[in-house]
C-alpha cells in the first residue's frame, strides 16, 4: 500500500470517529423506546407538557446517557423492575396525588398532579435508565437535594474515569470510550434529582398507610447502607445489593437484613413484603403488608440492634467530593428517621395553627 492510499485510510478513519464522536450526543436525543407492558399506563396518567419532556426533552436524554454511563453495573432484575412499573401506575392512578387537571386551573393545568417526568424517561430510554432511575430515588430519600447532586456528580465523574482506564485489549475498549464521552451538565442532574424528590413525596402520600408500618420498623434498625470508605463503591454496592435483594423478595425467595441497603430501597421504591422482626422481644414479631407485588413467600427477617446510641434508624456516611467548589471532601452522614419522614405541608399548617391559638405552658 502507497503513502497516499494510508493517508486516505487514516483521514477515513479519523473523520468516521470524530462524527462518531459529534453525534453521541444527538443519538440520545433521537432514540425513543416503548415503555415496559407495566408502565405504559403511567404515560397517560401525565400532563401533556411533562410526558413530551420525558419523551423527547432534557429529562429523555439525560436518562438516557445515566443509563448508558452505569449499564454495566446494573444486575439483572426483571421482577423488580415488573413490580416497580405496576406500582408506579398505581400511585399515578390515585387522585388524592394525581388530580385530574380542569379549566379552571388555568395556566397552571400543565403543573397539576404527580410529577412523572423522571420515571416516564427512564421508561422509555431503555432496559437500564429505569434501575438508575430506583437510585436517584434512594438517593433522594436519604440526603438533601445539594447532598443529592453532588453524589450524582461524583458518580458521573469516577464512572467516566474509570470507563476511560480500559485497556484496548479489552473487549469493550471502543464502547468504553465512546460512553466515557458523555458530557451531563451539573443542571441536568439536579433536573433529575428533582423529579425522583418530587414523585417520593407523591408517592409516600399514596402510600401513605404501609410507608408509616415500614418506617415504624426501619426507624428501630441500626445499621448502615454501606460501611464502604470511598463513595463511589459505597453507593454502587449499596445499589446493587438492594436491586438483587429486593428482586428476590418480589419471586417469593425469602431474605434477611444484612446492612441498611435493602430497607433504604423499599423505602425509597414502595415496596412492601412480610418481615419477621428479632430483636425487641423474647420472641419474634411478624408485621404483614400483604403487598401484591410481593409473593406471599418472599419473607424478610431483620435482627434489630438497638445498643448504640449514636446512630437512629437507617443510617449512610458518604464524603462528599462535590458538595462544594473547593477544599477537601466533606464528610456527611445521614439517617432515614430524619430524613425519610418529613411532615407534611398539612401537618406543618396544624402546628402553626396550634402555636397560635394555644399557649405555652411555662414552669
Amino acid at each position: 500500500m502507497d503513502i497516499q492510499k494510508i493517508g486516505a485510510s487514516l483521514i477515513s478513519q479519523t473523520a468516521e470517529a470524530n462524527f462518531g464522536l459529534a453525534t453521541l450526543n444527538v443519538d440520545f436525543s433521537v432514540i425513543k423506546l416503548q415503555a415496559p407492558a407495566e408502565y405504559k399506563p403511567l404515560g397517560n396518567e401525565l400532563t401533556p407538557s411533562r410526558r413530551s419532556a420525558a419523551e423527547d426533552g432534557m429529562p429523555h436524554v439525560t436518562a438516557r446517557k445515566l443509563g448508558a454511563l452505569f449499564q454495566d453495573w446494573i444486575p439483572p432484575v426483571p421482577d423488580l423492575i415488573k413490580a416497580y412499573g405496576r406500582r408506579a401506575v398505581e400511585i399515578a392512578q390515585c387522585r388524592s396525588v394525581n388530580p385530574r387537571a380542569s379549566k379552571s386551573d388555568g395556566i397552571f393545568a400543565e403543573h397539576i398532579g404527580i410529577d412523572g417526568t423522571g420515571i416516564w424517561a427512564a421508561a422509555t430510554s431503555g432496559p437500564h435508565a429505569i434501575p438508575v432511575y430506583l437510585l436517584a430515588c434512594m438517593l433522594a430519600r436519604m440526603w438533601s437535594t445539594a447532598e443529592a447532586v453532588s453524589i450524582w456528580t461524583e458518580l458521573v465523574a469516577e464512572r467516566k474515569r474509570e470507563l476511560t482506564a480500559i485497556e484496548e485489549t479489552d473487549p469493550s475498549y471502543e464502547r468504553a470510550q465512546f460512553t466515557s464521552r458523555i458530557s451531563i451538565p451539573r443542571e441536568d442532574l439536579a433536573h433529575w434529582e428533582a423529579s425522583a424528590r418530587s414523585w417520593l413525596q407523591a408517592a409516600d402520600r399514596s402510600m401513605v398507610k404501609k410507608q408509616k408500618q415500614l418506617m415504624l420498623i426501619v426507624d428501630n434498625t441500626e445499621l448502615p447502607v454501606s460501611t464502604k470508605p470511598q463513595l463511589f463503591e459505597n453507593v454502587r454496592s449499596s445499589w446493587r445489593s438492594a436491586m438483587i435483594a429486593i428482586d428476590s423478595l418480589v419471586k417469593g425467595l425469602p431474605q434477611s437484613v444484612q446492612d441498611g441497603a435493602v430497607l433504604l430501597g423499599l423505602s425509597s421504591w414502595h415496596l412492601y413484603p412480610d418481615m419477621v422482626v428479632l430483636g425487641k422481644g423474647p420472641s419474634p414479631v411478624r408485621m404483614e403488608q400483604k403487598d401484591d407485588l410481593i409473593n406471599a413467600a418472599g419473607l424478610l427477617t431483620i435482627g434489630l440492634n438497638i445498643a448504640s446510641s449514636k446512630h437512629h434508624g437507617v443510617y449512610w456516611s458518604l464524603p462528599l467530593s462535590h458538595l462544594r467548589y473547593y477544599g477537601g471532601p466533606v464528610m456527611a452522614e445521614r439517617s432515614l428517621a430524619t430524613q425519610g419522614n418529613r411532615i407534611t405541608v398539612q401537618e406543618l399548617f396544624q402546628v402553626s395553627v396550634g402555636s397560635l391559638t394555644r399557649s405555652w405552658n411555662k414552669d
